[in-house]
């Protein structure tokens, strides 16, 4: 009960108050405090009812907006896995050309060696392939 008398003398005698406070302005004492300014509080949890609904409004927009870029993110995972089997593929169908050449190329070496040994032992075969590409030509 002395602390309750004390907090009650300091109100009276305006030391309780904040420093720079006017004195028109009453501020309530923790202690006892039987005047409260209702219509401030009011506004406090308005204004801070406001600001949740605002912060809840820019959760689901950038929610939104993340739902997007991930749905961005897996079109272009499937295109890059899409572009990926592309290259193999066109990879495989480039080393079979190269092979299909490279066979081609023996084969040609093949016939030339024989057309020479064949020139080579007499004309007696046939026509000279030379004489048959001329022809063609």
């Amino acid at each position: 009960m002395g602390a309750s008398r004390h907090v009650a003398e300091r109100s009276e005698s305006g030391e309780g108050r904040a420093q720079g406070s006017s004195g028109s302005e009453e501020r309530p004492e923790l202690v006892d405090a039987t005047h409260y300014d209702w219509n401030r509080l009011e506004r406090a949890v308005a204004a801070l009812v406001d600001q949740q609904r605002t912060l809840l409004r820019e959760n689901e927009e950038l929610r939104t907006r993340l739902a997007a870029r991930e749905t961005e993110v897996e079109r272009l995972a499937a295109d890059l896995r899409s572009a990926v089997e592309r290259r193999k593929n066109a990879l495989e169908r480039v080393d079979a050309l190269i092979d299909e050449l490279d066979r081609l190329d023996a084969s040609l070496d093949d016939a030339m060696v024989d057309w020479a040994e064949g020139d080579a032992e007499g004309a007696a075969v046939g026509p000279a392939v030379g004489d048959v590409l001329g022809a063609t030509l």
